[in-house]
This record gives structure tokens, sequence and C-alpha cells, in this order.
């Protein structure tokens, strides 16, 4: 190789290596242009809908139940404690378990009886999601509208890039244990609730 062929290989060399470094640390937003090539699409908002076999009051009682979350999804939500409560706002520390990884949150539940329940993260790693719950009546069912808007960080951030099908199943998933509870009755539910005490005790 000669002279000018090595210096024309330097020279590209050099060039591909300076707009890299450009690309990955301009602050004019090229950099977010470049990840997006390489990271799959983050998730901030997405639509669920769902017709279920329950009337509309029953299906919207058990999903308003905030202490009995432990009770319906007891592999998704350890505890729940209660940090204030109106007529139509409940605030509470709600601790959650997914893959492992344990954090809890300050959630507020804005509930609007047989029409809505939104449910707004207002401290901790996913601050500023929320997830509004829409309730339509449909003779003897009830078609739910779930609309999630996402804000992560942290260690959470990492689930923004899920699939959204993966989201979508999880809530289908969700709402499978809020129609199965909901036909449940007072002693069914006394014995599930004993016995998800002892099993996490």
């Amino acid at each position: 190789m000669n002279n000018l062929n090595k210096i024309l290989v330097f020279f590209y060399i050099f060039l591909a290596s300076s707009y890299g470094l450009f690309i990955l640390t301009s602050t004019d937003g090229l950099e977010d242009n470049f990840l997006e090539l390489i990271l799959p699409k983050k998730i901030t908002d997405f639509e669920v809908s769902r017709i279920v076999d329950v009337p509309i009051d029953r299906i919207f009682d058990v999903m308003a139940d905030i202490e009995s979350f432990p009770n319906i999804i007891p592999s998704n939500i350890i505890d729940v404690t209660i940090i204030n409560k109106t007529n139509d706002t409940i605030i509470a520390e709600e601790e959650f378990s997914e893959a492992g990884i344990k954090i809890k949150l300050l959630v507020k539940h804005s509930i609007k009886p047989y029409n809505e329940h939104i449910i707004e993260i207002i401290d901790g790693d996913a601050k500023g999601t929320i997830i509004t719950q829409s309730f339509e009546s449909i003779g003897s069912q009830t078609k739910l509208t779930t609309n999630v808007h996402l804000n992560v960080e942290g260690v959470t951030s990492v689930i923004s890039f899920l699939p959204e099908s993966n989201f979508k199943h999880a809530i289908n998933t969700i709402i499978s244990h809020f129609v199965e509870y909901s036909t449940y009755d007072a002693y069914d539910k006394t014995v599930n609730s004993i016995y998800q005490e002892i099993l996490f005790r």
C-alpha cells in the first residue's frame, strides 16, 4: 500500500469516527434519532378495549375496591396502605412486584361511580403515569376501555421499550383477575383473603 492509499484509509477512518462521535454527543437531538435506529420503539400511550360478561355496577365496585387489590392480583400487588380517602378520591401507597423487582409507588385513585376510574402515579419511578378506565353498560355486560399514558424512569424505564402487545396482554390478564373476583360471594372473598394472607406471610 503506497503512502497515498494509507492517507486515504486513515482519512476515512477519522471521518467515520468523528461523525459517530458527533452523532452520540450532539445536543441538537440527533442522538435521539440515532438511538431510535438501534433501540425498539418507546411506548408512551396505548388503549385496550374489552367487553366482559359482568354487570357494570359489580365490575366497577370490584375495580374500585383498592384495599382488595392484593387479594385480586397477589402476584403483582403485594400491599396497599390507604393514606387518605374521601368520597371520590383515594391516595394509597402501593407495593408492586414484577419479575423479581419490588417498588413502592404513591397512587391517586379518582373514582366516578359506574363511569370512570383514573389511576395516577403521583410519586416514585412511574410518576406521571395515568391509567384511565372507562365503563360502559351493554345490557348485562360491560365494555371496559383502558387508556394508558406511561411515564417511567429509573429502574422501571426499561419496560417502556417492551412491545405494545405485551402491555395489552398484561392489561387483559389483570382484567381477567378482576372479572373472576367479581363472581365471588362474601364467603369466597373471605376464604381467598385468608389464603393470600397465609401464602404470602
